[in-house]
């Protein structure tokens, strides 16, 4: 399993882009993702404060927005207990 990998950027230089690479808050604008695998991107942190680059310089089924909506999901069915009043409120440990 690769641990990172390398885009060229505006200025023919070398990125290197690895798993767990913090992007929040970052302009990524001038970058070029396009050849980079979605294994590495999906890996990576990023918030809405992050500016991607163009789609053409992204691979072609990596969607930042839709990542990061489909992140917000807890799992274990948590918003459906939530749609119907279950919240956890009240509980009390012994």
């Amino acid at each position: 399993m690769k641990n990172f990998e390398k885009v060229g950027n505006k200025e023919e230089q070398e990125t290197v882009v690895s798993r767990f690479e913090d992007f929040r808050g970052r302009d990524l604008s001038e970058e070029n993702f396009s050849n980079v695998s979605l294994d590495i991107l999906q890996t990576i942190d990023f918030d809405t404060g992050t500016i991607w680059p163009e789609r053409e310089k992204l691979p072609k089924n990596f969607n930042p927005e839709k990542l990061l909506e489909e992140s917000k999901n807890p799992g274990l069915g948590i918003k459906e207990l939530h749609e119907q009043g279950i919240t956890g409120q009240g509980v009390v440990l012994n």
